[in-house]
């Protein structure tokens, strides 16, 4: 190869042999950013859904929604009182006790597991008592009551496998929505399956676990609605 330096001026050959080409070929490569495989996508696809309905995140959304769609006519008081007393509290109540000691997982097992199970059970009961005397709507209230029921059956399901709390927020949610509001409920449960999906693909949860314990949970929701509502 040669190079022309201007005119007038002869033109300077330069020597480069084939192994100074493989050495910078090699470097750019080295460079590049590496293709994500189909499967790599499919597990960054699946970590970003778990976070984005994380419990935390999931529960109170869900039930902002349930207080929105059913706590008329002051849709926004329920909107903010419900998820907070029956969802932000108990978060943060987990949150602590794991910072403080008290607990040293999320998910424990065993004896832990029972007690956790139980004190959250109880606590949703008598949020639901709380609410009632606050005045919250029949609709509402019913709605909640049947999602209540629900979650002690979660709670015994979650005694004998680990049930995906993700997955099983969202049907909770659609099943107490389906008797009186089918449109939001629809959507509500859709998200399930993806959610799903991503526990399954995360590696945290079997399919049973993933979907059809939770799916069951949801119907034992709507079927208790439904039978409330009358």
């Amino acid at each position: 190869m040669s190079v022309d330096l201007g005119a007038g001026m002869d033109a300077v050959p330069i020597e480069q042999s084939g192994s100074d080409l493989a050495a910078l070929e090699q470097m750019m490569t080295a460079t590049r950013p590496p293709r994500r495989s189909a499967g790599a996508w499919a597990d960054l696809l699946a970590s970003r859904l778990s976070d984005l309905l994380q419990p935390s995140l999931g529960i109170p959304a869900g039930l902002a929604l349930i207080g929105a769609v059913l706590g008329a006519p002051d849709r926004l008081r329920w909107a903010l009182l419900v998820p907070a007393l029956m969802g932000l509290v108990p978060v943060a109540g987990l949150l602590l006790a794991r910072a403080t000691g008290r607990i040293r997982t999320l998910r424990p097992t065993g004896r832990p597991r029972v007690l956790l199970l139980a004190a959250g059970t109880g606590y949703e009961i008598g949020v639901l008592v709380v609410l009632a005397a606050l005045g919250a709507p029949t609709a509402l209230g019913t709605a909640l009551g049947g999602g209540v029921l629900a979650l002690c059956v979660l709670a015994v399901l979650q005694l004998a496998t680990d049930v995906s709390v993700r997955t099983s927020a969202l049907t909770l949610v659609a099943g107490t929505l389906l008797p009186v509001a089918p449109a939001p409920a629809a959507v509500v449960a859709a998200l399930a399956v993806p959610v799903g999906w991503s526990r399954v693909r995360a590696g945290a949860h079997t399919r049973a676990q993933a979907w059809l314990l939770p799916a069951l949970v949801g119907v034992i929701a709507a079927l208790a609605v439904a039978t409330a509502a009358g």
